[in-house]
């Protein structure tokens, strides 16, 4: 099951392209390049330790207790920054 952040990163991403009215070939590059992206989280990790090995795993170790530690003030930052857009949004979508 997904995350409720990756639901709604995925949502907003998916109604800004929506309502961006773009055609479909440019429609199909917006969502390709967020797939790619959004993968970048994981597969940047994984690149770096396919090519450095375990010169990685100190930093990546480094990394992930940072993100446990923090965990709430990231998601409270990402979910103020998605609610911003939205609200930024909101009045857009009523005039169109």
């Amino acid at each position: 099951m997904a995350p409720p952040l990756a639901v709604a990163v995925a949502v907003v991403a998916a109604a800004t392209v929506a309502q961006a009215g773009l055609p479909a070939g440019q429609d199909v590059v917006a969502i390709a390049a967020f797939v790619m992206i959004g993968s970048l989280t994981v597969a940047g990790p994984v690149a770096a330790y396919l090519l450095a090995g375990e010169r990685t795993a100190r930093p990546l170790a480094s990394a992930k207790e940072f993100t446990t530690a923090h965990s709430r003030v990231i998601m409270l930052m990402l979910f103020t920054v998605l609610g911003a857009k939205l609200i930024g949004n909101g009045p857009a979508g009523l005039t169109d």
